[in-house]
């Protein structure tokens, strides 16, 4: 090989390897700055002073929260009691009873007018238990009629 070619070819390495140094410099460089500008825009966490106006505007919003009128409280309508009329109830060899109570039967549910709860079985006087929607309970013979607006029971037979 000629002596100027060997020569060419060393200037050509030299700049070549130049060049590249300088475009991975500068490119990292841009890199950096391109980073760096991204995490800026699109950060995560705010800036201690940022993060500051952030706690001073909650705390004032909770504040408000703290002095605001209480939250209104619904109120249940009381249920109406109906007047309960006992007809009268058997009861069986095995203990089981079913009552007569507002013309309906206890014979599948304790419950009569879905309101009313009979009790199990009479006590020994053959006196029925119901308690009332309003928490009240009442002991009824059959043939009597319990009237909730005087509270009176009154003989119906």
């Amino acid at each position: 090989m000629p002596r100027n070619a060997v020569k060419t070819q060393r200037v050509y390495h030299t700049v070549s390897a130049v060049c590249l140094s300088l475009t991975v410099a500068f490119g990292a460089s841009f890199a950096n700055a391109a980073r760096d500008d991204f995490l800026e825009q699109h950060r995560l966490f705010m800036q201690p002073g940022e993060r500051d106006k952030l706690d001073q505007v909650r705390a004032k919003n909770f504040a408000k929260e703290q002095k605001s009128p209480p939250k209104k409280t619904i109120v249940k309508k009381a249920v109406p009691v109906p007047p309960v009329k006992v007809q009268g109830f058997i009861q069986r060899s095995d203990g089981k009873t079913t009552t007569w109570l507002n013309d309906q039967n206890t014979l599948e549910s304790r419950t009569v007018d879905k309101t009313l709860n009979v009790g199990k079985s009479p006590d020994a006087s053959g006196r029925v238990r119901v308690k009332l929607p309003n928490g009240k309970t009442i002991t009824l013979k059959p043939g009597q009629t319990y009237d909730p607006k005087t509270g009176q029971i009154k003989q119906v037979y």
